[in-house]
């Protein structure tokens, strides 16, 4: 049977988002609008596209 080890790069990943998110006390709404505040005074350009819409089958007529 297989043990879980704990990936040092995963580890890394998730001390540097807790730090981020810990900047915001944790408000998604404050980190979203900082990230959009982030984007539109860095100079790039940036392309959103429409969502896709899903469409479903027709359900077969046997």
């Amino acid at each position: 049977m297989a043990t879980w080890k704990p990936d040092p790069v995963i580890a890394e990943l998730w001390a540097v988002k807790d730090a981020y998110a810990a900047e915001f006390d944790f408000d998604v709404d404050a980190i979203c609008d900082h990230l959009v505040s982030v984007e539109r005074t860095s100079g790039q350009t940036y392309v959103s596209y429409p969502p896709r819409r899903f469409v479903a089958e027709a359900p077969n007529a046997e």
